[in-house]
């Protein structure tokens, strides 16, 4: 995720944009403006808050709140404030930007140098995947279990295979390219996903 998509606006922002949007996402994700769902107050007492919060908790609790805002909220504000730390500064933000189109291009070269393959064009088997279940009563993983899926698999020039699971087909986004490489060797490829 780019710094743009963290603070939600176009690249040809404008410093005053960049402010603006900074200031808002700064204030969503500020880990003072979050309310807890747990937390311990100045007496050491164990206080749970109910979904939606409690009006009743009084804003000095509050303040004595020793451990604020939610883990997620706390890295989303750190991610707001490293995009603006780099956005606001000038000479900061043309090395992004430049840092940015190399990697645009660097994609795109990769893009162009793959070698297109139709799905349909590639051997397709059934094969038994093991998947581990999660036990969320024990916050643990439990024990395994076994999927039919299909496998897609490409013979490379090196005598290797390059393979991919339906299931991680189905979880790219279409609209991107399909990229595999191969672990043995130099090949690239493309896959072509025909509706």
């Amino acid at each position: 995720m780019t710094h743009y998509e963290i603070l939600s606006i176009s690249e040809n922002a404008s410093l005053s944009e960049i402010k603006a949007a900074h200031r808002r996402k700064a204030l969503l994700y500020h880990p003072d403006r979050q309310l807890p769902q747990r937390f311990t107050d100045h007496d050491g007492i164990i206080v749970d808050v109910p979904a939606g919060g409690d009006k009743r908790i009084s804003s000095q609790i509050l303040a004595k709140c020793r451990n604020g805002g939610d883990k997620e909220s706390v890295l989303k504000f750190e991610e707001v404030q490293l995009a603006w730390e780099c956005l606001r500064d000038p000479e900061k933000k043309q090395m992004y930007d430049d840092s940015l189109k190399r990697r645009r291009e660097r994609e795109t070269a990769i893009v162009h140098k793959a070698a297109c393959v139709n799905l349909s064009d590639m051997e397709c088997e059934l094969c038994d995947v093991e998947l581990e279940e999660e036990d969320h009563n024990l916050g643990n993983s439990g024990k395994a279990k076994s999927e039919t899926q299909n496998i897609y698999s490409y013979s490379c020039r090196c005598g290797d295979r390059i393979e991919i699971l339906e299931e991680e087909l189905n979880e790219l986004n279409q609209e991107d390219p399909i990229i595999l490489d191969c672990s043995s060797c130099s090949l690239v490829i493309q896959i072509i996903v025909r509706s």
